[in-house]
């Protein structure tokens, strides 16, 4: 399980978009393969979810975080509030063409499957997929 770990840690290093525009296409060939024949057993414990949708949505064009706007204030109507407005803010966001992403697009495609790959084989990372931005990214 060591030698995955560092497998993963090593494809990680890779895909930063600081890395050779050659070796991320491969990493993220050899990734979303991986990440195809993967489920939630083989990827328990090794696979470092936040960091690789981080990159992975970078890839595609978007900041790959969100700004932390949390003032602590736990009254509902407030958050329901802030929830109509990052839905408003995600809807305007997706309206287009904003988001140039990696400037090979192969290297975009590939970043798109490992995304799908990934939220098929571990069905609960929606919530991290949509914390990254990844939506506003996918839909321009």
């Amino acid at each position: 399980m060591s030698s995955f770990s560092s497998r993963l840690e090593t494809m990680l290093n890779n895909i930063n978009t600081s890395a050779d525009p050659t070796t991320r296409v491969v990493m993220l060939q050899e990734l979303s393969e991986l990440l195809r024949i993967s489920t939630e057993n083989t990827l328990a414990g090794s696979f470092q979810v936040d960091a690789f949708v981080c990159e992975l949505v970078k890839i595609l064009g978007g900041s790959g975080n969100v700004a932390d706007d949390d003032d602590g204030d736990d009254d509902n109507d407030t958050h329901k509030h802030d929830e109509d407005a990052q839905l408003a803010a995600v809807l305007a966001m997706s309206g287009g063409g904003q988001y140039q992403g990696d400037d090979n697009l192969e290297a975009q495609d590939l970043a798109a499957r490992c995304l799908a790959n990934l939220m098929e084989a571990l069905p609960g990372i929606s919530h991290t997929v949509v914390y990254h931005r990844a939506i506003p990214v996918l839909c321009s």
